[in-house]
């Protein structure tokens, strides 16, 4: 049995070797930890108890804990896939005299989250604030934001809102969900009894 255990604990080591190595738990993980310690528990027990050799013990046991991982690795990405975030706002260019032309802008649209990005082509003009007057244009001004500036001839006041969407990248989205798997199960085998 202390070879099983330490076979076991080596298999263990190595399945979940990338992330966290410190011995502490993100609190945002806590509400996770008895269910998966629980289910580790069941896993663990089972193949101890299994009259199966060594070989397919283990093999049998990195296939019940890579499912628990991949469970686990859906509900973080399905919680961290939030968005997309639609953003507009309006403004106005207006113009004094009737000779020449004048530049507003640019006027711009910022993400309201930290991570999110502009998802290219999304990014509009609706002049008079009217949706049937709805035009793609402008450029995107870096990630974080979608900038569109105007060219006012005559004169007159223009009406119109810059809106563009967001969206949290995938490869974000997939990072934080596998540092998460790795962090909640590293902590759950080195505390594990």
């Amino acid at each position: 049995m202390k070879y099983f255990n330490l076979a076991i604990t080596i298999t263990i080591l190595s399945l979940f070797s990338v992330g966290s190595t410190a011995n502490e738990l993100p609190s945002h993980l806590d509400k996770y930890l008895s269910t998966y310690a629980g289910k580790y528990e069941i896993i663990l027990r089972h193949f101890e108890n299994s009259s199966d050799p060594l070989p397919v013990k283990l093999r049998e046991f990195e296939k019940a804990t890579e499912a628990q991982k991949s469970e686990f690795r859906k509900i973080m990405r399905d919680e961290y896939s939030i968005g997309p975030f639609n953003v507009a706002k309006k403004f106005t260019c207006t113009k004094g005299s009737s000779g020449g032309s004048k530049k507003c802008g640019p006027h711009c649209v910022e993400t309201p989250n930290a991570n999110a990005v502009y998802d290219n082509g999304s990014g509009h003009v609706l002049w008079n604030n009217d949706p049937n007057k709805r035009k793609s244009w402008g450029k995107a001004s870096g990630d974080k934001k979608y900038c569109y500036t105007k060219k006012k001839s005559g004169k007159g006041k223009d009406k119109y809102t810059v809106g563009a969407r967001f969206e949290l990248p995938k490869s974000h989205v997939y990072d934080k969900a596998e540092k998460d798997v790795s962090d909640l199960f590293n902590y759950i085998i080195t505390n594990a009894e």
